[in-house]
């Protein structure tokens, strides 16, 4: 390999550690932290023919409204956007 491969391939090995510093948590996609039912609450979502409440999520999951308002949080903040209406 003659010397200007290397610096090249050297050059690039550079410029990916810099990528890898410049990318934030904001940018890494987030699994982790996740409630364990956020898959099951998403299917249950998606699969759904009506909205569901914040109430009805929890019964269908058993477990709270106010641990399904923070799945819905997470659900957001995932990129799936407002896909639940609020109980009133």
């Amino acid at each position: 390999m003659d010397d200007a491969v290397k610096l090249i391939l050297k050059k690039l090995e550079t410029i990916e550690g810099r990528l890898g510093i410049l990318e934030t948590d904001e940018t890494k996609p987030k699994t982790s932290g996740r409630d364990p039912l956020f898959d099951h609450a998403l299917k249950l979502i998606l699969e759904s023919d009506e909205d569901l409440s914040t109430g009805l999520l929890a019964k269908k999951l058993n477990t709270s409204p106010d641990r399904v308002s923070q799945i819905m949080d997470q659900l957001a903040a995932a990129g799936y956007g407002e896909t639940y209406t609020a109980d009133r």
